[in-house]
């Protein structure tokens, strides 16, 4: 473009056109991090705080509570903490959808 400086050409062109690719590693990113206990090890995050480990143990949880005496309750209990977990990445990939399937076409990921 003729008059357009470098940042003009970088905000109104280039980014513009690699946001699809932007927002795929984003969600990829998430996605992979939001699961992931190793940098919790590795920064010695306690595993009270991690959300995988806090699943893992909603279990036992729930069994030594005496308030909750029937298994089927138990299992609904955990069913809800599981859907919390995913329900952020779920809405993650609802409203970024588009930007999604944009930039994995065309970026060539194929499967």
């Amino acid at each position: 473009m003729d008059g357009a400086g470098v940042w003009y050409t970088y905000f109104r062109i280039m980014l513009v056109n690699a946001m699809p690719a932007v927002v795929t590693v984003t969600v990829f990113s998430m996605v992979w991090q939001f699961n992931d206990t190793f940098y919790a090890k590795l920064f010695l995050i306690s595993d009270s705080v991690v959300i995988s480990k806090k699943i893992a143990s909603l279990s036992a949880f729930l069994a030594s509570q005496d308030q909750i005496l029937s298994p089927a309750i138990q299992e609904l209990y955990l069913n809800a903490g599981i859907i919390l977990v995913f329900l952020p990445i779920v809405l993650l990939y609802i409203v970024l959808q588009k930007y999604f399937i944009e930039g994995v076409e065309r970026s060539g990921i194929v499967g």
